[in-house]
């Protein structure tokens, strides 16, 4: 149901209208004077947008690739939105909330942005999601898989473009039902994604399937030595293990589990060309894997085809949820007259229906995460690709719907 107070501007509880609210008014009422005067774009002041994405740390691969893609949707926009000039300003979120948020609040407070993106890890969504309730300011996260996302942090001003861990349930269902899998390990990073994949996977897949979940280990993020989880994966006699990891974690555990005897299939809950480049042909060969994205899938074509031609090589996941968050935003801000007051794109991007990079996804109104179908990746050597970037072939997908949590099961109501 939705708030009948949702459109308000002001603080509810003391009536102050909030400093991000008069700066939105007021570059709306700039673009409008503008276009009553005649002026074209580039003459009235510029469409701020700052955005965070992992540079350093376990994630700057991903972050390279956001921040190319955040590029690329400007690009494609004619570096305008509503006739204004967009600007970018991209920092380095650090993978950590201690970083992200001072460099969020610097760029809103001291540089006046309009619209606050990225973020990479859950718990940097997670703290950037507070900065844009705070500020009243747009928020569209580049990563997030928690629950607690759209759970107790949900707030009208943040849209995630990128799946939560319960849609990653996806590749798990399809597994189950192609008969890859009967029994289920986990292998978890101990943070706040982490924790949303374990408990999205596990209960989708309880509540649809017969595949015994054995239970899990659980390693830090950047853990070295993965000796510990890999013997209770092996001790728990399951036949898939999941890697609920990223990038140069997943890396470190795959080879890790490999070198070790490891007998079980893995499945990479969250994974692309990034970081399959990183395997042999015999591990791929051995090797599962889940995305939202991948690039020969249907719908896909102009993205991947733009992406290449800029970069040299097909985008990964992470820079598809960037590229259409970019874009929807960008778009967004078109649709109103130059406006980026928060009130003039929410109701207009709840529910709204799009395919930049991939088949047709859509932003549910409840809680403002995309709904989207999840495809089950299976690993493929060299002597099997049709291009030499074929690392993964799509083995099928589930639905968007079909791996959806309820709107009443995550307790938000926008």
């Amino acid at each position: 149901m939705k708030n009948e107070n949702s459109t308000s501007t002001g603080n509810a509880a003391t009536g102050r209208v909030s400093r991000r609210s008069l700066l939105g008014a007021s570059a709306a009422a700039t673009a409008g004077l503008a276009g009553c005067l005649g002026l074209g774009g580039g003459e009235s002041e510029t469409v701020k947008i700052g955005a965070l994405f992992p540079t350093s740390g376990a994630y700057a691969t991903s972050g390279e690739g956001m921040k190319d893609a955040l590029e690329l949707a400007v690009t494609r926009n004619d570096s305008s939105a509503g006739g204004r000039d967009v600007e970018l300003l991209v920092r380095d979120s650090g993978t950590s909330p201690d970083t992200a948020v001072p460099e969020a609040n610097a760029m809103i407070q001291e540089e006046n942005i309009d619209i606050l993106m990225g973020g990479f890890s859950s718990s940097v969504c997670l703290a950037l999601q507070d900065v844009a309730a705070r500020e009243e300011i747009l928020y569209f996260a580049g990563g997030g898989s928690t629950l607690q996302a759209n759970a107790d942090n949900c707030n009208r001003f943040s849209f995630f473009a990128n799946p939560s861990g319960w849609q990653f349930s996806g590749a798990g269902l399809v597994a189950a039902e192609q008969g890859i899998m009967d029994s289920l390990y986990f292998v978890q990073a101990d943070y706040a994604g982490g924790e949303g994949v374990y408990d999205g996977v596990t209960s989708v897949l309880e509540s649809k399937t017969d595949v015994d979940v054995r239970g899990r280990a659980l390693a830090a993020l950047g853990n070295q030595d993965y000796s510990s989880q890999i013997s209770k994966a092996k001790d728990s006699g399951a036949d898939m293990i999941w890697a609920a990891t990223v990038g140069s974690d997943t890396v470190k555990f795959v080879k890790q589990a490999m070198s070790a005897g490891l007998e079980a299939s893995i499945i990479i809950g969250a994974t692309g060309n990034g970081t399959a480049k990183a395997f042999s042909d015999e591990t791929l060969d051995n090797l599962y894997g889940g995305s939202h994205f991948y690039w020969t899938g249907d719908g896909a074509e102009a993205f991947v085809s733009d992406y290449r031609e800029e970069y040299g090589s097909p985008p990964d996941w992470w820079d598809s949820s960037t590229f259409d968050a970019a874009m929807e935003a960008l778009n967004a801000v078109d649709r109103a007259g130059g406006s980026t007051a928060p009130d003039d794109i929410i109701p207009d991007l709840e529910g709204r229906e799009f395919s930049w990079s991939r088949p047709t996804t859509q932003w549910r109104a409840c809680d403002h995460r995309s709904i989207q179908p999840y495809y089950l990746l299976e690993g493929q050597p060299a002597s099997e690709r049709d291009d030499e970037s074929e690392y993964w072939r799509i083995a099928g997908n589930a639905s968007g719907e079909r791996i959806m949590r309820s709107c009443d099961a995550t307790g938000c109501s926008l």
